[in-house]
């Protein structure tokens, strides 16, 4: 954002119209809105003060890294940002506020690659209903083509973080942690509820979502049209995961990506290039010096894969909610593992091999869920 000495508003039929210099955005909604631009060491710093829910119409929206976007709610606790230009909209600076910022970009591609803080945020390249939006029954975003890139910090500190897009792409460097969900919904169709098990649905067959960062809440959703691929990491803790593709499409876990949850749902094929094998950041196994509470697993429709149990060790143990592989051999050559999250599609590994003439006992291997710590259950390739 360019700077600016001074800004003002005024009320014309009902609607508030802020004023300053290039950049600055067209208030749409009757809310008392303020806005202040001033300069500081690393940039600028534009404040907005909000009497109640607000919608901004940026035709451009550059934040440039050192420069800082500020919401400030009196009342309402919701800002919808239009972004309603055709040039790449890029958030390189600083947002914080002390309710929900959300920015929608449906013409164009958006880019964030600075740091967001607020009780939630929403980032998306569809169309919103804004009456939909503020009405807290939920919604539906549609259209647009562009994509979404995130590659900074997004932290929701009393809420959910919300990311849609036909395409989004987290770069290595992209950390996004929140205090309730992280729904991630990749197609150009994305409905949002407010409450429910399952709040993420793709009603369109397109949809792409590269995870390549770290995304950390209670709650993951990653649901796309077509495929969902996982180089990051994915921390539930002992929280769910949900992940879930178009039909006949497809989950890569690579060798890099790691998803750690209490329970991991998901219909879809989930490829690998390789066995599920114990390696380097799996030996050091759980110790257990009582009882080891182990969590039922179940695939999405309510078919029981492990009923919850409880182990008494003071010894290392890792523990198996993947029955299938243990029971099914492969030649070395290819083959098929059954899993809770879906079925693990084996290439030749010289490494398969390898485990297979060790012949471990089942609780001395990593599975596809491998207890770690005692109270996490980890999906690692």
């Amino acid at each position: 954002m360019k700077p600016a000495k001074y800004g003002f508003c005024a009320i014309a039929y009902g609607f508030t119209f802020c004023l300053a210099v290039a950049q600055s955005p067209a208030v749409l909604t009757p809310a008392t809105t303020t806005e202040l631009v001033e300069a500081i060491s690393t940039g600028t710093r534009t404040t907005f003060s909000l009497t109640g829910n607000t919608i901004l119409n940026w035709e451009q929206l550059t934040l440039l890294e050192g420069s800082e976007l500020v919401y400030h709610f009196q009342s309402g606790d919701k800002v919808l940002n239009l972004l309603s230009g055709s040039n790449r909209h890029r958030i390189e600076g600083t947002v914080t506020s002390n309710g929900i910022v959300g920015f929608f970009s449906p013409n164009a591609k958006l880019n964030v690659t600075g740091t967001i803080t607020a009780n939630g945020v929403i980032l998306s390249t569809l169309n919103v209903d804004p009456d939909k939006f503020f009405s807290e029954k939920g919604y539906t975003l549609h259209g647009g083509g562009n994509r979404l890139f995130v590659g900074g910090q997004i932290t929701a500190t009393d809420g959910d973080i919300i990311l849609t897009a036909p395409r989004i792409t987290f770069s290595e460097d992209a950390y996004v942690a929140a205090s309730d969900s992280v729904l991630i919904g990749g197609g150009s169709e994305v409905s949002i509820s407010e409450t429910g098990r399952r709040r993420v649905s793709v009603s369109s067959e397109d949809g792409e979502i590269f995870h390549h960062g770290t995304s950390k809440a209670s709650v993951i959703e990653l649901v796309a049209g077509g495929s969902v691929v996982n180089e990051g990491k994915i921390h539930a803790g002992s929280g769910q995961v949900f992940i879930d593709v178009g039909a006949g499409m497809e989950i890569t876990n690579e060798s890099t990506g790691v998803i750690v949850a209490d329970s991991v749902f998901s219909n879809a094929v989930i490829i690998g290039d390789g066995l599920i094998i114990p390696d380097e950041g799996d030996s050091a196994l759980a110790v257990s010096d009582g009882i080891l509470q182990l969590p039922e697993l179940s695939s999405p429709d309510g078919r029981i894969v492990s009923r919850a149990m409880q182990i008494s060790s003071n010894a290392p143990v890792s523990s198996s909610g993947d029955g299938g592989r243990d029971v099914r051999k492969t030649d070395g050559e290819g083959g098929k593992a059954s899993a809770a999250a879906g079925r693990v599609s084996i290439s030749k590994s010289k490494q398969v091999a390898k485990n297979r003439r060790e012949a471990r006992p089942l609780l001395r291997r990593s599975s596809f869920f491998g207890i770690r710590g005692g109270d996490e259950v980890v999906l690692r390739r």
